[in-house]
């Protein structure tokens, strides 16, 4: 029996990502971007709410001087009119610029926040997500770094949650069972914070 099996019961979730895993791909990433932009002071984006333990743990990996942001959007009406809920208190005019993001799917939020962001003329922009769900892209969009990519699956962990909860946990799992989880919904954090 495996341990997903035996913390959660037989296909319910399975781990995808470690965290020794993720670890290291973030420590990695975080040097790539100290090389891009050493001498520089990027402004750091984190999108809210899903990017804030990737971010936290990617700027950790930076040996540069930076600035940390955040950006929330929200959707009117039947979803397609979107804007800024929450937005960033420094001028990012003719400045580097890097969005954090947890997962980019369809790449329609993505788009919009870069349209967001360049109408206030920074000097560049890139994008890292932790995941890239590509299978599921409808429009063309820029990612410059990603950690992992990923299927279909619903994934909870690391930022990633299912209605509010598990952001927390410090590997990304697979929902394989949506209506276990969906009937009880405290089914992961009962076991994983019985074994901690």
């Amino acid at each position: 029996m495996s341990d997903s099996e035996r913390l959660f019961g037989p296909g319910t979730v399975s781990e995808v990502f470690t965290a020794e895993q993720i670890s290291e791909r973030v420590a990695e990433l975080g040097r790539m971007l100290t090389e891009r932009y050493r001498g520089r002071a990027p402004v750091m984006v984190g999108k809210m709410k899903g990017s804030v333990c990737f971010l936290a743990d990617l700027v950790r990996h930076m040996d540069l001087e930076m600035e940390i942001e955040f950006l929330a959007l929200k959707r009117y009406g039947d979803g397609s009119d979107v804007g800024i809920a929450m937005d960033l208190f420094t001028d990012i005019g003719g400045r580097d610029v890097i969005v954090v993001t947890d997962v980019v799917d369809t790449g329609f939020t993505l788009n919009t926040i870069r349209r967001l962001l360049r109408e206030r003329s920074p000097a560049s922009i890139a994008t890292v997500a932790l995941l890239d769900r590509k299978v599921r892209r409808l429009v063309e969009t820029t990612l410059d770094y990603r950690g992992f990519e990923v299927g279909y699956d619903f994934l909870v962990g690391y930022g990633l949650d299912w209605d509010g909860r598990y952001r927390g946990l410090p590997s990304i799992w697979a929902v394989l069972d949506r209506l276990a989880l969906e009937t009880d919904p405290h089914i992961l954090d009962r076991q994983v914070f019985a074994e901690r």
